[in-house]
């Protein structure tokens, strides 16, 4: 079986895409690291409101089951110099 074989390259797709679905469906897990990342002393005042602000909403999507897009959020949350 080779490498390019279109079987094996879809096949590598779709444990990508389960592996990936796995890592984002752990929101609570992701709620403790970005609430460290919020105590951290070297972020700027710019960049703590847009965590504390996206904190805000994934924990409200917690609240309301959608383990999916609590983590999407804290994922999408925009990453800036400390």
């Amino acid at each position: 079986m080779k490498l390019g074989n279109p079987k094996v390259v879809g096949l590598a797709a779709v444990v990508s895409a389960g592996l990936a679905s796995a890592a984002l469906a752990d929101c609570s897990s992701d709620l403790t690291k970005l609430d460290a990342a919020l105590k951290g002393t070297t972020l700027s005042a710019h960049v703590k409101g847009d965590l504390a602000g996206a904190r805000t909403k994934a924990a409200d999507l917690l609240k309301a089951n959608d383990d999916k897009a609590c983590s999407k959020v804290i994922m999408d949350a925009p990453p800036g110099p400390g």
